[in-house]
């Protein structure tokens, strides 16, 4: 089957102002390699998936994808291939002079974002239609209140997938710290080095301990050191080890610095906690 194409028009001819469920067919090509020939911004709402043009390129996209073009973007969009269903699209025209909102709501500008609670949008799509429609009374004035409307509810729609998208980028984040300290368990009698370990994950040394600070509750240092107390801990009760084995086990310089560190850290001497663990077993 042969895709109709949609040819850019000129100044004289721009797009209808507003759609409101238009449908395309499966196979529907949209393509305005000059933008609409107008000074409107153009926003775009799929109800289903779509091949979507934006700064990222032509990519598929899920149902309830949205996108707005400034003047003289490229609009370009089609339906799925392997789809059977005609492609559902709202659209709305809006004035340049909303362009001062919409980036001080953070609205993005020929990027494509998920519009995940779509009702409140299309009913206003609808409301602005009706007005344009119907062209009552103060229709305009209506008209710029709805446009104002929109504008908000893309913005929340906006910020939510950027709350998503630090969400997931938190996740990877805490992955990356808890595989390192995992790494310093493995082998705590290593002389980990802050920079070394930065370098490891591919993050500067600064960046790197203050997210694992955040993400351990102790800077990478200290983690280390806990490390190592832990083993040491490990071998008092388990081995018949002298101190001064498992401080060199342990990567510590001296059975002397070992005792110091433990007695700060755990409250008595490396000796009299072996002992006291040997009478609690007994």
């Amino acid at each position: 089957m042969t895709k109709s194409k949609i040819t850019p028009k000129s100044s004289s001819s721009p797009l209808d102002l507003t759609w409101y469920g238009k449908r395309f067919a499966p196979d529907f090509v949209y393509d305005r390699p000059f933008g609409a020939g107008d000074d409107m911004i153009h926003f775009f709402h799929f109800r289903n998936e779509v091949v979507l043009r934006d700064d990222e390129g032509d990519l598929p996209r899920n149902s309830g994808v949205a996108i707005l073009y400034p003047p003289d973007t490229p609009h370009r969009f089609q339906g799925v291939d392997a789809s059977e269903k005609p492609l559902l699209c709202d659209h709305v025209a809006l004035p340049i002079g909303v362009m001062d909102r919409l980036l001080k709501h953070g609205v993005p500008l020929n990027h494509a974002f998920a519009v995940t609670n779509p009702q409140p949008v299309m009913d206003t799509v609808l409301s602005l239609r009706t007005e344009e429609r119907k062209a009552q009374a103060h229709w305009k004035t209506a008209s710029r209140a709805y446009q104002t409307v929109l504008i908000l509810q893309l913005a929340r729609e906006a910020e939510k997938g950027l709350a998503a998208s630090r969400s997931e980028r938190d996740e990877r984040t805490e992955q990356v710290i808890h595989d390192v300290c995992a790494m310093i368990d493995r082998n705590p009698a290593h002389p980990w080095v802050v920079a070394e370990l930065a370098q490891t994950v591919g993050m500067s040394r600064g960046r790197f301990t203050a997210l694992f600070t955040q993400v351990a509750g102790v800077s990478p240092q200290e983690y280390a050191i806990n490390a190592r107390i832990r083993e040491v801990c490990v071998l008092l009760t388990n081995t018949s080890l002298t101190v001064t084995q498992i401080a060199d086990r342990c990567g510590f310089s001296s059975a002397y610095y070992l005792s110091r560190l433990f007695s700060s850290r755990i409250g008595c001497p490396p000796s009299r906690y072996a002992d006291r663990f040997q009478v609690a077993a007994e």
